[in-house]
């Protein structure tokens, strides 16, 4: 076995072992098994740790009264909104700009083709099949579609016309029905997939997921139902299957007027998405933000009182029932409260299906608890139209902004100019800005968890890092001048990087300073020469090769300090393709626990430096990376600036966040200019690009409020 894998697979063993037993998991029937590349498995350990975490702080067993649990719902429903990415509710009283394009009419039934706006230019196309003849308002069903393409040369109808099925039935039975699009497969084509299949890493760090975008049209929806006069406003219900299951759980737990809500096949929990590994059939549009550390149970709570519900098919390979039904119970403590009656669980055999026994049991619910009938249901649910006959548009309208909704739908902070007006900028203003982009990077990367009661002070919800230490790997390696120990960081039950420890015979006398280095990968590259050569003896060793190794290691080292190489997760012995399709899932996967690859790797950054200082007993050490580390360097040296003495980086990229450095919501706080001259009135600060960040008005007015450069060319 290669030295580089004994480090953690002690540490994970019993954890894998667990998973196997408990359900034939994704690991065990892929070919590209975790077991296989040591990075992949300590991600998949860290985070199986952390879903435990989030389940533990999520259970909603805690609450035993409905006192206890009312006033939680409400300060949750506010963080959903920001993990949805949501506008202010108060703008749905902007005009919807509402359309009907036209109409069909079979048998007793009619469509409306509709179209209206959610956010200007944010077309939702539309079709509302109702009741020929009416007596007073009706009851209304939002259906919210999932993923039904419906393409004719090469137009796309929109997904509704795929499931006009379901609106048709409750048209026919006595209920209003609208079906919307989604951005996605809709008439005007936008998308869903940004980390799926287009590389937009920008998303989490905008704080942006489609789901957000579904959610405030159904919202939006709701708000154009109520607006009709045929329409019961006190009796609207939303449901939908897939993505539309989803949608309905985000629309109804931020809208208290949807009374009636049937997610099918919409809903699983962290422990089968991401241990589970089923989020490799999901969509980004099933996710929010996880900045608050929720499990999905907490989700569903938030419909509570409402009648729900839940319903699935025993054979979804990407709902499976056992994660559906573990939600179904800890909403059981809650309705048992007193509501008990408004749930229902009502699952079927098959697989991922719009099966015909699922839409029966979610008509039944409709009747019941909107419609309030009790009724044999005989005729099913069918469609009645040519699919292209239910297209809402012409064309396209030149003014809409669907398809670049994920780059104006979450607002980013206005980062030329974050505190106005720059000469009025004081050391105080400056203080608490910097305070708050701590703060910001601190909860990104250690990761929050819901806390109840809710805390007013966000900064509460922060978690604190476990102590970290260095573990000693018992690998030593020589040169002539110089020599090389490996150790490992580890924080709680948790591995956060492997380091080598360099110093040189030719130290000067009494305590070295300390020099920390993020490290590039040449230099762990070189490390796992030397020591698979040291392992094999002298007979196989190269002279010329040893050298090139020694030379690429301590290239730069000062041989008067002593001084670690840093190789935080994912790097150095933890290195696995974050491209190809099983590395694109695991670091999605690190997204639904509130976390991001990116942050683990300055957390790892930062641990390391705590243990390192406490193993020399010192208070300050040096930061430096290279190119490819710098900005993680430069992350982590903010989380706890104190113990830095000075701050040595090479080119930051002022754009890193849009070009795919992931902070958690961060475009929402700040972007890297700000981060940067945080660090730099905290630490001395060198980078090589210094001057396209010291000629910005923030940089010079700060450089006059503290009398000095703020940014050195770096030494590198």
């Amino acid at each position: 076995m290669p030295y580089n894998h004994l480090p953690i697979l002690s540490r994970v063993v019993v954890v894998l072992i667990v998973l196997w037993s408990e359900t034939h998991s994704v690991a065990e029937e892929d070919p590209h098994n975790p077991q296989r590349n040591s990075g992949i498995e300590l991600a998949k350990a860290n985070l199986t740790a952390r879903v435990e975490q989030i389940e533990r702080a999520n259970t909603l067993q805690q609450f035993t009264s409905i006192e206890d649990w009312e006033p939680q719902r409400e300060l949750l429903r506010e963080q959903l909104k920001e993990m949805l990415g949501l506008p202010p509710l108060e703008s749905r009283s902007m005009d919807l700009h509402a359309v009907t394009g036209g109409s069909l009419e079979v048998d007793d039934i009619v469509v409306e083709k509709i179209h209206f706006q959610s956010s200007p230019g944010l077309y939702v196309t539309g079709n509302l099949y109702r009741p020929k003849v009416t007596e007073g308002p009706l009851p209304a069903v939002l259906y919210v579609c999932g993923h039904g393409q419906v393409k004719e040369n090469g137009i796309s109808l929109g997904n509704k016309t795929h499931y006009q099925h379901h609106p048709a039935w409750f048209a026919r039975h006595g209920y209003i029905s609208m079906a919307i699009d989604t951005i996605q497969l809709g008439e005007i084509e936008g998308i869903h997939h940004g980390l799926y299949r287009y590389k937009r890493w920008d998303w989490p760090s905008r704080g942006y997921t489609p789901a957000g975008v579904e959610a405030w049209n159904a919202i939006r929806a709701v708000d154009y139902l109520c607006s009709r006069t045929d329409v019961d406003s006190s009796k609207i219900g939303i449901t939908g299957r897939s993505g539309g299951g989803a949608y309905s759980w985000f629309a109804a737990a931020i809208d208290p007027r949807i009374s009636v809500v049937v997610p099918v096949a919409g809903i699983t929990d962290l422990r089968d998405h991401v241990i589970h590994q089923v989020i490799r059939g999901h969509c980004d549009c099933m996710f929010f933000n996880n900045r608050y550390g929720w499990d999905y149970s907490t989700l569903a709570a938030m419909v509570h009182p409402r009648a729900l519900m839940i319903g699935n098919t025993d054979e979804d390979p990407i709902f499976p029932l056992r994660g559906v039904f573990r939600i179904q119970q800890q909403l059981h403590s809650i309705y048992s409260l007193g509501t008990k009656s408004n749930l229902g669980i009502h699952w079927t055999t098959g697989g991922h299906d719009d099966t015909q026994e699922l839409q029966l049991g979610c008509f039944v619910w409709f009747d019941r608890n909107l419609l309030g009938v009790k009724r044999k249901l005989e005729s099913p649910a069918k469609p009645l139209f040519a699919k292209s006959e239910l297209k809402v548009f012409e064309s396209i309208p030149a003014d809409e902004r669907v398809t670049t909704v994920q780059e104006w739908f979450v607002p980013t902070a206005t980062t030329s100019q974050p505190i106005e007006p720059f000469h009025r900028l004081d050391q105080a203003t400056w203080t608490a800005r910097r305070d708050e982009i701590q703060q910001e990077i601190r909860g990104s990367v250690h990761g929050r968890l819901p806390k109840f009661p809710v805390p007013a002070d966000r900064s509460e919800l922060i978690l604190d890092p476990a102590v970290a230490k260095l573990i000693d790997a018992h690998m030593q390696i020589r040169s002539e001048r110089w020599r090389a120990n490996q150790y490992q960081c580890e924080s709680g039950q948790t591995v956060c990087a492997s380091l080598v420890r360099l110093e040189s015979d030719a130290a000067s006398v009494g305590p070295k300073k300390v020099t920390v280095v993020v490290a590039d990968q040449s230099r762990w590259n070189s490390w796992s020469h030397l020591s698979r050569d040291a392992a094999h003896g002298s007979e196989s060793k190269d002279e010329q090769a040893l050298d090139h190794h020694w030379r690429t290691l301590v290239d730069g080292i000062d041989p008067k300090v002593t001084t670690y190489l840093v190789f935080p997760e994912g790097r150095g012995p933890w290195t696995w393709d974050v491209t190809d399709q099983l590395g694109l899932h695991w670091r999605r996967s690190y997204l639904l626990v509130g976390w991001s690859l990116e942050g683990r790797q300055i957390a790892g950054i930062s641990q390391s430096v705590r243990a390192i200082l406490d193993e020399h007993q010192r208070s300050q050490c040096r930061l430096t990376a290279g190119d490819e580390m710098s900005t993680h360097a430069l992350h982590a040296a903010l989380m706890d600036p104190e113990r830095f003495e000075a701050l040595d980086l090479q080119h930051i990229d002022p754009e890193a966040y849009r070009h795919g450095f992931v902070v958690m919501g961060i475009l929402r706080v700040c972007d890297i200019p700000e981060v940067l001259a945080a660090a730099a009135t905290s630490i001395p600060t060198s980078v090589t690009n210094s001057r396209e960040f010291s000629e910005r008005p923030l940089f010079q007015r700060l450089e006059q409020l503290f009398g000095k450069s703020l940014l050195l060319p770096s030494s590198g």
